[in-house]
């Protein structure tokens, strides 16, 4: 192989920035919060505890019954906020696209999330928050 095209390869490989749904063995992602839905509602508030730490990343995970997420409000021990538009339907037993925090090394306090669970639901929807560092 002609070393040049091989070093040019080396230096695109190497600022590729994942951020789809499945998670690389060297990212080290630690559960945060578990919540379930309410049936009936559309917005539910997930408390994080400040000992949890700051987050370079966020995903969410599902396990009983698919929802559609349509944005996330973090909101900063400082009082400041993120809002992120996710407008995903996550399936059962998968996970969100990951939320990447580059910029704002804050910890988080809590996260309102706006959801939609399936018309005919009668389950609520089981809900793992991860934080990646």
């Amino acid at each position: 192989m002609n070393p040049a095209l091989l070093f040019v390869s080396l230096l695109f490989f190497q600022n590729i920035s994942f951020t789809d749904s499945l998670s690389l063995p060297h990212e080290h992602w630690h559960l945060l919060a578990h919540v379930k839905t309410s049936i009936g509602e559309t917005k539910m508030e997930i408390q994080l505890q400040s000992e949890k730490g700051v987050f370079t990343g966020l995903q969410f995970r599902t396990k009983e019954i698919e929802f559609y997420i349509e944005k996330c409000e973090l909101i900063f021990s400082d009082g400041t906020s993120l809002e992120f538009k996710i407008e995903q339907n996550i399936s059962r037993n998968n996970r969100s696209k990951n939320l990447e925090l580059k910029s704002n090394y804050k910890m988080i306090e809590k996260l309102n999330v706006w959801y939609t669970l399936p018309i005919k639901s009668t389950r609520a929807a089981s809900i793992e928050l991860y934080g990646k560092h």
